[in-house]
């Protein structure tokens, strides 16, 4: 259980640290949110997230995979040419 409560008090500092940097990776605070969130599912009884927060934190994920999957778009789109019209 100490084991447990340190990981997961560890990984709260890490995605309150990442929070506060504007120039944080944004893929990496989505893994950081995953990461959080999954330990908070995983272990409920000692991660006692507000029912608010964890709704906030899925939002905050799904919103950073969609900017990741366009970011990851447009860097192939620059590299085909039939996807150059999509662009704009």
């Amino acid at each position: 259980r100490p084991r447990i409560e340190k990981r997961l008090a560890k990984q709260w500092q890490k995605l309150g640290d990442a929070l506060k940097d504007p120039d944080h990776d944004r893929h990496r605070l989505r893994l950081l949110i995953k990461r959080v969130r999954y330990a908070a599912e995983a272990y409920p009884n000692l991660d006692k997230l507000p029912a608010k927060a964890m709704s906030r934190l899925k939002r905050a994920q799904s919103a950073l995979g969609d900017w990741h999957d366009c970011w990851q778009w447009l860097a192939q789109a620059e590299h085909q040419s039939d996807l150059q019209p999509c662009v704009a």
